[in-house]
């Protein structure tokens, strides 16, 4: 069984990316955005923050300055299953948001997956710093 295959429960997880491992709502964006950490790697940022639901979910931006659709729906696709293959690389329970940069180069399966193993080290220790209360304030 891969690594990040044990839900919170201890179970046995599907590999599936299921609707409860996505951030959907706009209000959950915005919350990560005010309370969030930032990570940066060269093709993304990524925004954590502790989650009240029992696993770690994730959320997509990629906005129409990267791209054109087609290249806009396969980075999200790539990071999609990227998440699913990997959720280890992720604390839990946290809320992942990744906003593709528009100069972004990871056009690939590979350089998606080396970037975010890459930033799995700074997110684990940007999701256990407390948040400060004039992160909450911005809006």
């Amino acid at each position: 069984m891969p690594s990040g295959a044990l839900g919170p429960a201890g179970k046995p997880r599907s590999m599936r990316f299921t609707p409860s491992d996505r951030v959907r709502k706009r209000f959950e964006y915005r919350r990560l955005r005010d309370v969030g950490r930032r990570v940066h790697t060269r093709s993304f940022v990524l925004l954590i923050a502790r989650s009240e639901q029992p696993g770690s979910r994730l959320g997509i931006t990629v906005s129409r300055q990267v791209g054109n659709a087609v290249r806009r729906n396969r980075i999200k696709r790539l990071l999609r299953e990227t998440f699913r293959q990997h959720r280890a690389w992720f604390p839990v329970p946290s809320d992942v948001v990744v906003i593709a940069k528009s100069g972004g180069s990871a056009t690939s399966f590979a350089e998606v997956e080396r970037e975010l193993e890459q930033a799995s080290g700074a997110l684990r220790s940007a999701w256990g710093k407390p948040i400060s209360s004039a992160a909450g304030a911005r809006r």
